[in-house]
């Protein structure tokens, strides 16, 4: 558990996942443009940053879980976001639920600039996110996908419902592979799609 982690946006979702990391022990920088919601993760120990470029000069792994996709790509590709201040061989993590062309363009930006992307929404509510028990549904490299594990342990209880590339585009057997998990944890029999 040696990467330093930051957290970008501390909402109903955001904050309980963030405490989730600092409880078990992870090195933890946070930010959120509404300084009131710092405080409790503070008492936990985290850092706290300044500004978006701050997480990125900071730390190894950036997270972000705001509430769409312009929000998102502010913070990743505006001015002192994270595409910008951010190093080669750092990772992007998404946990907002955005739009896939929004996706696109962020594991994009980012490649271009040698930085890891997964995009990783995440389910349930907040009382999920509180318990330690968010199910995410990940996408990304193979390489990033595993650079991610140790935040996903961290933040819940890892659930993936499919291991699909970042992209909007995603295959039929990815689609299958979601929809098959979703009803079995709704505990509705899948349905069978034709090939």
């Amino acid at each position: 558990m040696t990467d330093r982690i930051g957290f970008i946006g501390l909402g109903a979702m955001g904050q309980p996942m963030a405490a989730n990391l600092a409880r078990k022990g992870f090195d933890l920088t946070v930010f959120d443009i509404s300084q009131d919601k710092v405080p409790p993760l503070r008492e936990l120990g985290t850092k706290v940053a300044g500004s978006v470029a701050e997480v990125a000069e900071t730390t190894d792994v950036a997270i972000t879980m705001v509430p769409d996709g312009p929000d998102v790509e502010a913070v990743v590709l505006g001015p002192g976001g994270l595409a910008e201040a951010g190093r080669e061989g750092q990772l992007v993590m998404d946990m907002s639920t955005v739009a896939p062309a929004s996706t696109d363009r962020l594991a994009a930006a980012l490649a271009a600039r040698g930085i890891g992307f997964v995009d990783a929404p995440v389910g349930r509510l907040v009382t999920h996110a509180i318990a330690g028990e968010s199910l995410f549904m990940v996408g990304g490299s193979d390489a990033a996908k595993e650079a991610g594990l140790p935040v996903f342990g961290g933040a819940a209880v890892l659930q993936s419902l499919a291991m699909a590339k970042a992209t909007g585009d995603l295959a039929d057997r990815d689609f299958s592979a979601i929809l098959d998990a979703v009803c079995r944890l709704g505990g509705v029999k899948p349905p069978r799609l034709t090939d």
